[in-house]
């Protein structure tokens, strides 16, 4: 009897059972490393992993505010710069409906700001403030690379979240303009 000939008779099937056996340890860890992820990404609910899913009697709103209280040291004008927190969900071609947790939301003259620290996708470099999902940092038109003797690149719409919420007027192309030009 040669060697490969005991190799296909005697260790073989030996080793096809333990490749098999590592291949479904490895792909059962895989699969409760994307659950985790899933529910700490708050994408599925704990809930709905450990009892599966209910049909809904009445469909979900598409945004849920909490009512808007003003604060006595609040630099924001109601109905205009700020609302309350709650939930909004944006639509994403690779990932489907994805829900949305934000703190305020930013209203100006040609756009929304949404105040949240989610991550919407992997291409983006920090929480996109305008929620979108698809468009990386890199090609989006508010994105102002600054390189060099500069700062780290700016995103025109996170600068006007951080720095001056409540110019409800000055535009997302102005500010991107001006840190351009500074």
């Amino acid at each position: 009897m040669t060697m490969s000939e005991r190799f296909k008779r005697d260790i073989w099937p030996e080793c096809r059972a333990i490749l098999a056996v590592a291949f479904g340890l490895s792909l059962t860890l895989y699969a409760k490393r994307v659950v985790e992820k899933l529910v700490t990404r708050k994408v599925i609910s704990k809930e709905v992993f450990e009892h599966g899913l209910k049909k809904p009697d009445v469909p979900a709103p598409a945004s849920v505010p909490v009512p808007y209280r003003p604060s006595l040291f609040s630099g924001f004008t109601p109905g205009r710069t700020a609302r309350g927190s709650g939930v909004t969900y944006v639509e994403s071609k690779r990932y489907g409906r994805i829900p949305v947790h934000y703190t305020r939301t930013v209203e100006g003259k040609d756009h929304t700001l949404w105040d949240h620290d989610e991550e919407l996708s992997p291409q983006h470099r920090f929480p996109c403030p305008l929620l979108r999902v698809d468009t990386a940092c890199l090609d989006c038109e508010f994105f102002v690379p600054r390189g060099g003797y500069r700062d780290e690149p700016v995103c025109a719409a996170r600068y006007k979240l951080e720095n001056c919420p409540d110019q409800y007027f000055q535009g997302l192309d102005d500010i991107r303009n001006e840190l351009e030009n500074s």
